[in-house]
């Protein structure tokens, strides 16, 4: 199914990255303005720019993507990602919850491209609507459970039907 909608994107060239690089993807529960994206952005990065694990700097970037998406990359060529520096991260990422009061772990939250919005819903809803054929059982949705740049690159956007959404149908 081909996408034709453009998804703006706010970060730097990844092609310097291995493509086995680890991902973080968060998802927020809702658009934010370009301003609030800004500033969660500058956040991530300062985080990201200081980022160890045990003792050594992680090789990461960052990026707000269509300003419901934060990503953070690390290229485990130079440094691996251990446990104790990805629960650091997940208190990073909870404080950015409580600072711009908002949801980066909703699991059950499912991005999906509906026309040219990307719109969101709770993955029970968007399956009730599926069924109800409301919506298209091959409509694009975006996948957070993805975990290396690969997948990024060439599985982000999928059809839900080829998602990991469609046990649940």
């Amino acid at each position: 199914m081909e996408m034709n909608v453009s998804i703006p994107v706010s970060f730097p060239d990844l092609s310097a990255f291995d493509d086995q690089s680890r991902i973080w993807l968060f998802q927020l529960d809702r658009p934010l303005s370009d301003e609030v994206c800004n500033l969660i952005y500058n956040d991530v990065k300062t985080y990201v720019d200081s980022w160890q694990s045990h003792g050594d700097k992680v090789q990461a970037t960052t990026a707000v993507i269509a300003n419901r998406f934060i990503l953070l990359l690390a290229d485990e060529r130079y440094t691996s990602v251990g446990g104790c520096s990805t629960d650091v991260m997940m208190r990073f990422i909870q404080h950015l919850q409580a600072e711009y009061k908002v949801n980066l772990l909703d699991r059950f939250l499912v991005y999906y491209i509906d026309g040219e919005e990307i719109l969101s819903a709770n993955m029970h809803v968007l399956l009730q609507k599926i069924r109800n054929e409301e919506l298209p059982a091959d409509i694009l949705i975006f996948d957070a459970l993805i975990t290396t740049k690969s997948e990024f690159d060439s599985n982000w956007v999928k059809p839900l039907n080829q998602s990991w959404v469609k046990r649940f149908l």
